[in-house]
């Protein structure tokens, strides 16, 4: 399945916010699924 995670923030920043997208994202991705993830710049 292709999944698409839209976060308005994300690497480099520090916060609970990335580190739970993060943590979704490897889960995601261990079980086979394409997981793109969609930030600002």
């Amino acid at each position: 399945m292709r999944i698409g995670i839209f976060t308005d923030s994300y690497i480099p920043r520090v916060s609970g916010v990335v580190r739970s997208v993060e943590a979704f994202t490897r889960s995601l991705r261990k079980r086979g699924h394409q997981v793109y993830v969609f930030a600002p710049a």
